[in-house]
């Protein structure tokens, strides 16, 4: 069995690139909010600490202040990974497209 990995990450920040600013906004809120409900539920405050902010215009940074966010998404050695960042932004991209809201 072979696995092919295709990295579509440029393709993806050209389109984002595209957006107006409300675009992004919609775009990040989307991401939001699917990470959220995918997030780990075992765990007590994570989901409620997901947000974004806009630290210049037009540019937004998806985060988790409860401060073990990364611990959830990639894993340690005592504890499996419980991806939900990656998986929701796909999931959003995936619906953007499903919307045509890519401008294309």
């Amino acid at each position: 069995m072979s696995i092919k990995i295709i990295n579509n990450t440029p393709a993806v920040i050209r389109k984002i690139n595209k957006l107006t600013d409300d675009g992004k906004l919609d775009f990040v809120q989307k991401c939001k909010d699917i990470i959220k409900e995918d997030a780990p539920k075992d765990t007590t405050t994570h989901a409620s600490e997901i947000d974004f902010d806009e630290p210049k215009a037009g540019s937004f940074r998806l985060f988790s202040q409860a401060g073990y966010g990364a611990y959830l998404e990639f894993g340690t050695s005592k504890m499996q990974a419980q991806p939900h960042f990656a998986p929701g932004i796909n999931k959003a991209i995936s619906e953007f497209q499903d919307e045509g809201k890519w401008g294309e």
